[in-house]
């Protein structure tokens, strides 16, 4: 009897419409996050593409936020489309949307104070973590930024501030002719592509010449 009271109180939670609401919402967030996950963990991954990778999903996540109360409308839609069991209401009726009529004819929505607050809690803590992470990766991509330019064709020299920067992270341990070292490899690199004639200059072939 306790088991199947515990069930049907559990049931009771996922038709309320706030429980769907929210899964709509998660549904749509980690669909885009997960995809940027993968992609972050994909080897190789160059640190400028990660930052760019963070940097457009915290964009995303802010524009649902900068419109969250007509995107909440869209969220409940959706949540009533789940099953004809969810809820038509809330189950605190005050956080309800309420249409109003303006006096030239035209409706509008009032906020919704309950649940809208959750959804800017909720996008808001994403946006919190993702600033976070996207300065970690910035302040990375400053510092090794010289490692993209030496193989990038589009990019005439290498970023001598990012070099400095390792120089200072990593003075015990990098010798202080580095910059020198990679501004002589960086035009070596232009030649070699030169005389290759278009063929693809690989990693094992540069790790050859040195």
């Amino acid at each position: 009897m306790t088991a199947r009271w515990k069930r049907k109180k559990i049931l009771g939670k996922l038709y309320k419409l706030e429980t769907a609401i929210l899964t709509v919402v998660w549904e749509e967030l980690l669909e885009i996050i997960n995809k940027v996950s993968k992609k972050l963990q994909e080897p190789g991954l160059d640190l400028c593409e990660g930052l760019a990778l963070i940097t457009s999903l915290e964009i995303f996540i802010k524009s649902l936020r900068e419109k969250s109360n007509e995107k909440l409308i869209n969220y409940e839609l959706r949540a009533k489309g789940f099953s004809s069991k969810v809820e038509e209401n809330y189950s605190n009726a005050k956080n309800r949307i309420k249409i109003s009529k303006n006096s030239d004819g035209t409706t509008g929505t009032s906020p919704v104070q309950g649940r809208e607050k959750c959804l800017n809690r909720l996008l808001d803590t994403l946006i919190t973590e993702l600033t976070r992470r996207k300065d970690v990766y910035n302040e990375l991509g400053k510092k090794f930024k010289f490692l993209t330019d030496l193989t990038n064709k589009h990019v005439a020299h290498i970023d001598e501030d990012s070099v400095d920067c390792v120089l200072q992270c990593y003075n015990d341990d990098i010798e202080l002719g580095l910059k020198n070292e990679c501004l002589q490899f960086k035009e070596y690199l232009k030649i070699f592509a030169d005389l290759a004639q278009k063929r693809t200059v690989t990693c094992s072939k540069i790790i050859d010449c040195i």
